[in-house]
């Protein structure tokens, strides 16, 4: 029987790396970013794994550097991340729907995906690919793993500081451990 399942952002991890790059690479933060508010629903059912899908939606004002830098360095980066790069007043959410999820069992509760989908962000949407394992734990799912994305592929314009020479380059690397609630329909 398909089960429904609700994200439960205060219970998960979801960050985001960038890197930085430019002459003067050594001397910068590759910052971490935390991904604080997302919601969305996973359908699963351990005996039709064909059935299994994913929507998310991430409020791109929730992102906040948790890296221990200077509050000074902190409010530059995320002013800069916001303003400059993700738009979020133009653009103030990302979606996530999957198209084919691919699902194998690798033990009791325990499986590994590849999930095909359209990820719409800054204006731009395209098919990406994430692989993740899936662990049923009772009543929740635990999904986790990681994968890139390239700016340039959302029209999204990197920043650069000391007159370009240190600048974010152009992946990021995401990592995630959501937590599913499943709900009661």
């Amino acid at each position: 029987m398909l089960s429904y399942y609700e994200l439960d952002a205060n219970q998960s991890r979801f960050t985001v790396q960038a890197f930085a790059g430019g002459m003067l690479w050594a001397f910068a933060y590759n910052p971490v970013i935390a991904i604080r508010d997302f919601a969305g629903e996973v359908r699963f059912a351990p005996e039709e794994l064909d059935k299994t899908s994913l929507f998310m939606t991430i409020k791109q004002g929730s992102l906040e550097v948790i890296d221990d830098i200077p509050q000074q360095d902190r409010q530059e980066i995320e002013g800069r991340m916001h303003q400059e790069m993700l738009e979020t007043a133009i653009y103030p959410e990302i979606t996530f729907q999957s198209t084919h999820i691919s699902v194998s069992k690798v033990t009791a509760n325990w499986y590994m995906a590849e999930i095909k989908g359209a990820l719409s962000l800054h204006g731009v949407t395209r098919n990406e690919r994430i692989s993740a394992q899936v662990r049923i734990l009772g009543d929740n799912l635990r999904v986790y793993g990681e994968f890139t994305l390239q700016l340039s592929n959302y029209n999204i314009k990197s920043f650069s500081i000391a007159m370009g020479t240190v600048m974010v380059k152009d992946e990021l690397k995401f990592s995630f451990d959501i937590v599913a609630r499943k709900e009661s329909k």
